[in-house]
């Protein structure tokens, strides 16, 4: 990435009004941290940690020497106070940065394993981070009792708890916000059920609120989130460190696949310190490494600003897997020839279309009609409040620049079904404009 070791740290927030966040950070598409104060109140922070005491085996920091290496090059912060930053975040990847001294590091804390082992019946999946499987790790699911054992006793130093459904588990509602809430610039979120909603599923597909956590040297690889959604993450305990990269710029091997460790890539480099919140914007492909044993809380998450790239996204998934059977695709008009469908639709299209959309259901997730599914019930039942998301006028607007591209796409005519939501999304844009 060009110029990246010039580019200015994301600003950092004490408290940032949602028409800030909308107009500053959300439709830029630009990065940003909320400091410690947005999550000083969550019971997490209360019960998870327990006070700082010299290191030892497992609970180690990374090394002098490999913590050195790895924050050469990090982007300075600007030493204005959070609460006292200027009524325009600087561009995160302005060539022309300030160079300012990094702030003193505050105290850092410990897990407090005694409080996780509350959930230790939960089974959960576990990534060995010393095996490599295609471009994640090797993954399996263990009771989170099993896991904390091995590090209590100084075993597991490869083992990272990732996409944990703690929320799911719980069964929402209060019971998750005695865990923590959402800041609530946050809360706008048309991907998972809401927070506050009690829920009944058990590690839902449909859920994207995780919990990490993990031993110094446990890492994620190069990756960017479901979707094309934004991302955020607090740190509970432990400091991670970031490498960020805006669409187009994430670094790539001569056959243009993504590299797997971009640790020594020029990068967006970030420190997220205990108690901070990181934004990641949509598309944004990002690395994240854990410095000290961490725990951290992250959701998944879009809303109206994000449609045109999370279509995008899926448009991207629906062209891949249309190429990936497109050896099926002779045997079906072979088979269908010039058979017409009542709706004079060619049944071969028509078929080749569901084909198409079933795999990309499978393997994406969800297909068109999820899509305007997930729509329609949020244009429906709001997540949050009217001053916490757009204005009805801006949601209308990028949910009908969305549903334009869809209608003049092959599928508009060929999945009646997904259709059928759709004009229902249609008629709930003219019924309040």
């Amino acid at each position: 990435m060009s110029g990246a070791a010039q580019a200015v740290h994301p600003p950092t927030y004490d408290d940032l009004p949602y028409q800030r966040f909308l107009h500053d950070h959300l439709i830029p598409n630009t990065p940003f941290l909320l400091s410690p104060r947005a999550t000083e109140r969550w019971g997490a922070r209360r019960d998870w940690v327990r006070p700082h005491s010299p290191q030892s085996g497992l609970l180690a920091s990374l090394g002098e020497e490999e913590m050195g290496t790895l924050l050469s090059g990090l982007v300075p912060r600007n030493p204005s106070s959070p609460s006292n930053l200027p009524s325009s975040p600087t561009n995160p990847l302005s060539p022309s940065a300030p160079s300012f001294a990094a702030p003193s590091p505050p105290a850092l804390s410990l897990p407090n394993f005694a409080a996780l082992a509350d959930y230790g019946d939960q089974v959960v999946p576990v990534a060995d981070t010393a095996q490599r499987e295609f471009s994640e790790f090797a993954r399996d699911e263990r009771r989170l009792r099993e896991v904390l054992e091995l590090w209590e006793s100084g075993e597991g130093r490869t083992l990272y708890v990732k996409d944990w459904h703690l929320v799911a588990e719980l069964g929402g509602g209060a019971d998750a916000r005695g865990v923590y809430e959402p800041p609530s610039c946050f809360l706008d979120d048309w991907l998972s059920p809401p927070f506050d909603a009690p829920t009944s599923s058990s590690a839902s597909t449909a859920d994207f609120r995780f919990v990490y956590t993990g031993p110094a040297g446990t890492f994620t690889p190069l990756h960017r989130d479901v979707y094309g959604s934004y991302s955020w993450s607090a740190n509970i305990v432990g400091r991670k460190l970031w490498w960020l990269f805006p669409p187009g710029t994430e670094p790539r091997d001569k056959h243009g696949e993504l590299l797997f460790d971009v640790r020594d890539a020029k990068a967006l480099k970030v420190l997220q310190e205990e108690g901070e919140v990181i934004f990641v914007p949509s598309g944004w492909h990002h690395q994240v490494l854990n410095l000290d044993f961490c725990i951290s809380i992250n959701h998944n998450f879009f809303s109206s600003p994000t449609l045109p790239r999370v279509y995008a996204s899926l448009r991207a998934s629906h062209d891949r897997c249309a190429a990936s059977i497109a050896d099926v695709l002779p045997d079906i008009k072979a088979r269908l020839g010039n058979t017409m469908l009542p709706d004079g639709t060619r049944a071969w299209e028509a078929e080749w279309a569901e084909e198409v959309d079933g795999l990309l259901a499978r393997d994406a997730g969800w297909g068109w009609e999820g899509f305007w599914m997930c729509v329609r019930d949020d244009l429906v039942h709001p997540p949050t409040g009217s001053d916490l998301r757009p204005g009805d006028d801006e949601v209308a607007r990028f949910v009908g620049t969305v549903l334009e591209q869809y209608k003049a796409s092959a599928e508009w005519r060929l999945l009646p079904a997904a259709r059928a939501v759709a004009v229902e999304v249609e008629a709930l844009l003219a019924s309040r404009a």
